[in-house]
């Protein structure tokens, strides 16, 4: 019993280091937006497992946990990557972004503007909000970027304190910090 705790750490903590793996583009491999999707689309459900999120953000304790996104596509993916998973004790079901009772929402695009506008509509607090635009937004919490042709993740500890939402001390250690 008293191994159990742990290995099931190693087990999530092995899973973001997997989907960090895959992060590594070579070439045009990365052209491929599947890829791009699949990669991503495994660091948002891993990002469940290493975020904590208040009580008031599940309608009931058998709500499921909802990722929203804003594109179709990504949807999908997403979908495929969490087909038969949990939360903790939580299904989980993927919406379109502006549905009600979102714990994750994706918000892709280099229109700074407009991912602003979509974040800014997102009901506070109790929402992790990923983004990709170079500069960092308001209420965003993770930002997805490219470097060396490998997804890397910057966190704004400020944002997610805002939004009154613990993110692990593991997913700190792989993430940049947002300065603020």
């Amino acid at each position: 019993m008293g191994l159990k705790r742990p290995v099931l750490v190693f087990r999530h903590v092995g899973l973001l280091l997997a989907a960090g793996a895959l992060c590594t583009v070579h070439g045009a491999s990365w052209a491929q937006p599947d890829l791009e999707r699949k990669v991503k689309s495994a660091f948002i459900y891993n990002f469940a497992k290493f975020v904590s999120w208040p009580d008031s953000s599940f309608s009931s304790p058998q709500a499921p946990f909802t990722i929203c996104a804003t594109e179709p596509q990504i949807i999908e993916t997403l979908r495929d990557v969490v087909a038969g998973k949990t939360v903790g004790e939580r299904g989980i079901q993927v919406l379109p972004a502006g549905s009600a009772g979102c714990q994750i929402v994706y918000v892709p695009g280099e229109d700074a503007e407009e991912v602003q506008r979509v974040l800014d509509g997102q009901p506070q607090p109790g929402i992790l909000t990923v983004y990709e635009t170079e500069r960092a937004l308001d209420n965003g919490v993770v930002r997805f970027f490219m470097q060396d042709r490998k997804v890397r993740l910057e966190i704004d500890r400020d944002a997610a304190a805002a939004a009154d939402l613990s993110i692990s001390s593991k997913l700190l250690r792989v993430a940049s910090l947002r300065k603020s």
